[in-house]
């Protein structure tokens, strides 16, 4: 390790290390870091003081941790990979939905959902829901816990047909001749669950944001999406202008 002062803690010198080689280019974009053992032994550090190390600089945008591959370097001038919006019409949803792709976990088949998912879906105590859970991507880098509760009539077509191909939405669209006429959209501030923590390697604790969408046929709805956000891979863009200017 580059001698540093004495004074600084330990965790603290293996990041400023690890960043100069990222800016350096000695670490380039989308290489994988080594493993953390290893890197223990080549600090002459505990694997404790890497890991924690490493997760300040996932914090701040430089490596990202996927699950059951590694660490990889982000591009320094592309900063932490965010879900950014700038939409203003279903045109625009659906051209960001193509450049995204999701993992589904198999289908559940809901035979008494919450209340709260009938009532978005305008359906009756008795109706059976399809639910899709899996974890959303952009530039290959997870972004979001995705959670899409449909009709079960519509949702037992595109079980096997979604999965690790398209976004339900565009399965629907292009498969199924529903066409989307329009979405309410909500947004809200909460915290990981116990549950759903692990699925973007977040803590219970830490804020998320929710973006909850219905979308609907005609007057109908037809999906509705959970979209599960940690505060630091989501960002919101929205411009307005003063008329008859």
């Amino acid at each position: 390790m580059p001698e540093y002062s004495d004074n600084l803690p330990l965790y603290y010198q293996v990041v400023m290390d690890l960043l100069n080689k990222i800016k350096g280019g000695e670490l380039p974009t989308n290489a994988m870091l080594t493993p953390e053992e290893e890197l223990a032994r080549e600090y002459g550090v505990s694997r404790n003081t890497i890991r924690h190390a490493i997760g300040l600089l996932v914090k701040d945008g430089y490596l990202m941790r996927i699950p059951g591959k590694g660490t990889f370097v982000l591009n320094p001038s592309e900063g932490l990979i965010r879900d950014q919006w700038a939409i203003s019409s279903i045109e625009d949803m659906l051209q960001d939905t193509k450049q995204t792709k999701v993992t589904f976990e198999p289908m559940m088949i809901l035979d008494k959902p919450p209340n709260s998912i009938l009532q978005d879906l305008q359906l009756q105590k008795w109706n059976k829901v399809c639910l899709f859970q899996g974890i959303k991507y952009r530039k290959r880098q997870p972004v979001s816990f995705l959670q899409v509760y449909l009709p079960y009539e519509i949702g037992v077509q595109v079980d096997q047909e979604v999965r690790g191909q398209k976004t339900v939405w565009l399965y629907m669209e292009e498969s199924l001749g529903i066409n989307i006429t329009q979405v309410d959209q909500y947004m809200t501030i909460g915290l990981w669950s116990a549950e759903d923590a692990h699925r973007l390697e977040c803590q219970p604790s830490d804020p998320k944001v929710m973006i909850k969408r219905i979308f609907f046929h005609g007057n109908q709805p037809v999906e509705l999406s959970l979209n599960h956000y940690h505060h630091q891979r989501f960002s919101f863009f929205y411009r307005v202008f003063r008329k008859n200017i």
